[in-house]
């Protein structure tokens, strides 16, 4: 859970991860303002440190990035918005950190965006999300589904995002 360990803590727990070894990354350890604290975990550990799903804008991802407090970030389209995430992944680049769309909602339109970022920058290392395209937001609102398979994806073609939405299965579930 979200900043559930103070740094001591982390500290002895990382130590214990790092044992277990091949994990690909320990998320969102301390509170998303504790760059400091980040900093000095991601210094200490092997484990990858991840965060950043909290933060909307670059500005809040650049003081993580000079400050050396992470190895993965985790922006949630939904908070930065598509053009915003699309910078802070550049930015990401540019410091070698890897990034990973955060799913905090698996709306269709959501996770075409997540899957467009990723295609569209080098240091994409996974689309989170799980089953979330089976949802009451995902796929059932497409006229075409997004097709997972194998950890696999297809990028949307077409206008916009790439994705129509069915208006009847829309209609179901808009609140008015």
């Amino acid at each position: 859970s979200l900043g559930a360990y103070t740094l001591h803590e982390a500290a002895k727990i990382g130590r214990q991860i790092d044992a277990i070894g091949n994990v690909g990354w320990w998320e969102d350890v301390l509170m998303p303002e504790d760059i400091d604290g980040m900093a000095r975990l991601a210094g200490a550990l092997d484990v990858p440190i991840c965060g950043g799903e909290q933060y909307s804008n670059r500005f809040q991802f650049r003081d993580l990035f000079h400050a050396r407090a992470v190895d993965i970030i985790n922006p949630d389209i939904s908070r930065t918005g598509l053009t915003e995430y699309k910078r802070i992944a550049v930015m990401a680049e540019v410091h070698n950190i890897l990034h990973s769309p955060h799913s905090s909602m698996g709306s269709a339109p959501y996770r075409a965006a997540a899957i467009h970022v990723c295609a569209a920058t080098p240091n994409a290392v996974i689309l989170e999300g799980g089953e979330s395209h089976l949802g009451p937001l995902g796929n059932r609102l497409l006229k075409t589904s997004l097709e997972y398979s194998g950890g696999h994806v297809e990028v949307p073609e077409g206008p916009g995002l790439g994705v129509d939405f069915d208006q009847q299965a829309l209609d179901r579930v808009i609140v008015g």
